[in-house]
């Protein structure tokens, strides 16, 4: 997480999931996450802070990390798959080999880019 606050100052952990804490409760499954963090972007401006869920992606992103990069695909293809079909929600999803890292669809594409940049370091 300090990668990403070096990288993209505008971001600030706001959790750090535990198998009892995580929202989704895969943390810890097989061929699930091993770790997850949350953090919120200021550049989030208040109107859409209004639309978005309290917490979660919406208000930034989180950063998944898996055991291999076979399973970190394997969610990124799921996500995928549901969002291809909702027309309320998206987000921008950058897979860097074993670590998935998910951003809010209220940044701008040009916002975005920087979590895919910092994304490149780990992958």
């Amino acid at each position: 997480m300090v990668q990403l606050t070096l990288a993209v100052p505008t971001a600030r952990l706001t959790a750090t999931y535990t198998q009892a804490t995580d929202p989704n409760h895969l943390l810890g499954q097989a061929h699930e996450y091993a770790s997850k963090v949350e953090f919120a972007d200021s550049r989030i401006n208040g109107s859409d802070e209004q639309r978005a869920q309290s917490g979660g992606i919406d208000y930034g992103g989180t950063i998944e990390v898996f055991a291999t990069s076979a399973d970190a695909a394997a969610r990124a293809d799921a996500l995928q798959s549901v969002l291809t079909r909702s027309i309320d929600y998206t987000e921008w999803d950058f897979l860097h080999g074993n670590v998935l890292i998910r951003v809010s669809q209220y940044l701008t594409p040009a916002q975005a880019e920087d979590f895919q940049t910092i994304g490149n370091r780990f992958g």
